[in-house]
């Protein structure tokens, strides 16, 4: 049969206008029969769901940020500052600029309004604000699973905390200040004790959900605690991509990295 012979390349990040739905094609492939690289279409439902991630990591003592899950706007609690305001169902850190970091009751409120009113009825994630450098985790592979070497976002160039964060234009608005003010270091530069620390951590996270090929976990740390701030099971796999970068620096060419992967699907397919 044609599906017994055929791998696909799953590189979809969206589909139609909605960015949060790229589990749609690995499902259809499912129900078709296709072997496809990259994670499963529950596991790519699971983590592109932050409160479902969240709940999941804080069942089976993942180390994550303190959080509370606001499905409205209502006072429940939350007292510690300063925090940061995500949407619950966007990647690609959509809705994640300096103001998502609030220092007050106001700002925190004023803030879910914005994401609820922006973004839709998925609920907010409110977090406890690891301040520092942030830890870009690849992981590859599926019986041994490895991990590649760490990239660090570097905030040094940052004097506010407010702005010590990977948000939407660090990310994407190509010669913006804060494109300009986030590098990567890769290899991270850290001592031996907290390389393990993040690599036991997101090995754990990892497994947790079931990732399949390769994935990236976002890390910060805080007095020697890393803690997971987003698990990423269908990671950018461009060439200026982390992930890829972490492969470079393992010594795989892209083309060589590309084919690793395929190879762990067609392992899937012989069995």
């Amino acid at each position: 049969k044609k599906t017994k012979k055929t791998i696909i390349f799953n590189w979809s990040e969206s589909y139609g206008s909605d960015g949060t739905n790229y589990w749609t094609i690995p499902q259809h492939l499912e129900k078709l029969g296709f072997m496809f690289t990259g994670s499963d279409s529950k596991c790519l439902i699971e983590t592109i769901d932050k409160v479902i991630a969240k709940k999941k990591m804080l069942d089976n003592n993942i180390s994550t940020p303190k959080t509370k899950i606001y499905e409205i706007n209502e006072e429940n609690g939350w007292d510690s500052f300063p925090a940061i305001v995500k949407p619950a169902r966007e990647h690609c850190s959509t809705g994640i600029t300096r103001e998502a970091v609030v220092d007050n009751q106001e700002q925190l409120h004023a803030r879910i309004d914005y994401i609820l009113k922006e973004y839709g009825p998925y609920g907010v994630i409110v977090e406890d604000f690891i301040e520092g450098n942030e830890f870009n985790v690849a992981v590859w592979g599926n019986e041994k699973p490895e991990v590649l070497p760490i990239g660090m976002i570097d905030y040094s160039g940052f004097s506010d905390y407010h702005d010590r964060i990977c948000s939407y234009d660090a990310k994407w608005s190509e010669g913006s200040n804060e494109w300009n003010n986030t590098p990567v270091i890769c290899p991270a530069p850290v001592d031996e004790e907290l390389r393990e620390r993040l690599e036991d951590l997101a090995m754990a996270t990892y497994k947790l959900f079931g990732i399949r090929d390769y994935a990236r976990i976002d890390i910060r740390v805080r007095d020697g605690v890393p803690y997971v701030l987003d698990v990423n099971s269908n990671p950018d796999i461009t060439t200026s991509g982390g992930l890829v970068r972490s492969m470079g620096k393992a010594g795989y060419s892209y083309g060589a990295g590309v084919a690793k992967i395929l190879a762990m699907a067609a392992s899937r397919l012989a069995k």
